[in-house]
């Protein structure tokens, strides 16, 4: 009995300290894979690590200069390939006035890969800046703009809604061959549109694209022989329009 309880008690002894080893020894372990960890993230986002040395922009450009990018990009080529934030560089570049979307990702192993979509101007806003072809507002330096824009005028949240309807009837009024030059809104949203020939139309509030439809099915008829004597029609009557002539100069018969 004293013999058993010898070996039971030499076994134990033994036991307790192998468990404490092989647990001294796992807690070593992990402590030198987080210290390795951390040494090799330290590696990785160091600038030093793997600099980036090129950068290769893409898209069609018209109006986007390469001075432009060369400011939005100026501090990429001291980031390193793992320590380069590819969402501010994205953001940054986005914040140019004529880019409307771009993506930016890494190209192993030390260069960076930007593709921009420019801004397709759709109009000039009568307040300022540029409205492009999504109804959206864009500010970029006046002597950028493009050449031949209408105008649009309107509150400031009317940006979009003019747009729509502004394209709506640009293709209505296209077989006639008639171009917009101006669409005008005011705080009630009753419209007025500017043609390309002079006249102005009187659209009001309500039913505007069956009033627009109403001016176009007569307009063959009774006014383009007489587009030089008529300055505004006004289509806010139910069942007929309003014509107001231009005055005749001095001299003319």
């Amino acid at each position: 009995m004293r013999a058993n309880q010898a070996v039971y008690q030499s076994h134990h002894n033994h036991t307790v300290p192998r468990f404490k080893v092989k647990r001294l020894v796992t807690v070593l372990l992990l402590l030198c894979v987080l210290a390795l960890m951390i040494w090799i993230s330290m590696i990785l986002t160091n600038p030093a690590t793997l600099p980036i040395k090129h950068v290769r922009v893409q898209g069609a450009f018209v109006h986007i200069e390469e001075g432009m990018l060369s400011k939005a990009v100026t501090e990429i080529k001291n980031q390193g390939f793992f320590s380069l934030d590819v969402q501010a560089v994205r953001k940054q570049v986005e914040a140019l006035a004529w880019v409307d979307q771009a993506s930016v990702r890494r190209v192993w192993p030390n260069s960076l890969s930007i593709n921009i979509v420019e801004q397709q101007a759709l109009a000039r806003w009568s307040a300022g800046g540029l409205v492009n072809n999504n109804g959206e507002w864009f500010n970029p330096e006046e002597h950028t703009y493009p050449a031949g824009l209408p105008v649009f005028s309107g509150a400031e949240n009317m940006q979009a809604e003019i747009s729509d309807y502004y394209m709506d009837s640009r293709a209505l009024l296209k077989p006639l061959e008639l171009g917009i030059v101006q669409v005008e809104a005011n705080q009630r949203r009753a419209l007025n549109l500017y043609l390309d020939n002079g006249i102005k139309l009187v659209l009001g509030r309500a039913q505007q694209q069956e009033r627009l439809q109403r001016f176009i099915k007569v307009y063959p008829k009774l006014f383009a022989s007489r587009i030089n004597e008529i300055a505004q029609v006004d289509l806010r009557y139910s069942n007929g329009m309003s014509v107001t002539w231009r005055e005749k100069q001095d001299g003319a018969k």
